[in-house]
């Protein structure tokens, strides 16, 4: 690690890396504070003040980013044949 550079920051962010690449809404909620708010389609913000309001909304988005990759892979193969 780089001279100046806190670990704990490091760890932090390879830590929310892990969060959303396992696809799990209520890991990813763990690493946002309440409430949150998000705007989302047509400039809607939304605000959430639970935590499991907040992991079902990252579940739907990981899902969502899940399958589109899931749909990527599948042309790609498709292509290949």
């Amino acid at each position: 690690m780089g001279e100046g550079k806190d670990p704990t920051v490091k760890e932090f962010f390879e830590d929310f890396g892990a969060a959303f690449s396992s696809f799990d809404g209520d890991r990813v909620a763990t690493k946002f504070s309440l409430p949150y708010m998000a705007k989302g389609p047509g400039d809607v913000c939304n605000v959430f003040n639970s935590r499991s309001q907040l992991a079902e909304y990252f579940q739907s988005y990981v899902h969502v980013k899940l399958s589109a990759a899931y749909l990527a892979k599948m042309v790609v193969r498709a292509a290949l044949l």
